[in-house]
């Protein structure tokens, strides 16, 4: 089912290559009054649970926003979308931003996934601060629908990314996902 956002289903892992190493996850049953909400186990033991298999919860304060995006997004009602995004913010002093989201569908790559090639959807996904002078990140993300799972991010270039990520994931590659 492409059409609809779901998680992977409990038991299915994936090992992502990161800048700080290789990170192995297996994928937890969801809870049902939630289900975009997806837990996975590391091999550390952590828990973690990503909102769209992508963001971190515990950084945002608000959503709604996010929710409707992603899923008019990932289920093909809208090629592009945008949303404000106000998340916790660490550092001195803490406090919370709030960024402008942007995600626009560039068309479907096939890419290599263990030993086979996957259709994904290819995303251009950008971040600016609420103010004219914050900096603007960007990345390209590949998203594997047939699996629920995003299996590459590139930071683009030209982008900047000196500010908190707000739970945002970095550059990385999946190097194998296990149904």
């Amino acid at each position: 089912d492409n059409a609809h956002f779901h998680c992977p289903k409990p038991g299915s892992s994936i090992t992502l290559a990161e800048a700080g190493g290789t990170v192995t996850g297996t994928f937890r049953a969801t809870d049902p009054s939630d289900p975009m909400l997806c837990r996975i186990g590391t091999q550390s033991g952590e828990t973690r649970t990503l909102l769209f298999n992508f963001y971190d919860p515990q950084f945002l304060l608000n959503q709604a926003p996010l929710r409707k995006a992603m899923e008019d997004l990932l289920s093909y009602r809208k090629d592009r979308v945008e949303f404000e995004m106000p998340v916790q913010a660490g550092g001195m002093p803490p406090g919370s931003r709030t960024y402008l989201e942007t995600w626009k569908r560039l068309g479907e790559e096939m890419l290599p996934l263990d030993e086979h090639l996957v259709r994904t959807v290819k995303f251009e996904h950008t971040r600016q601060g609420a103010t004219f002078y914050s900096p603007r990140t960007a990345w390209y993300v590949w998203y594997y629908p047939a699996a629920g799972v995003f299996v590459r991010s590139e930071l683009l270039p030209e982008a900047l990314s000196d500010f908190a990520s707000g739970g945002m994931p970095g550059a990385f590659r999946a190097t194998s996902f296990v149904p």
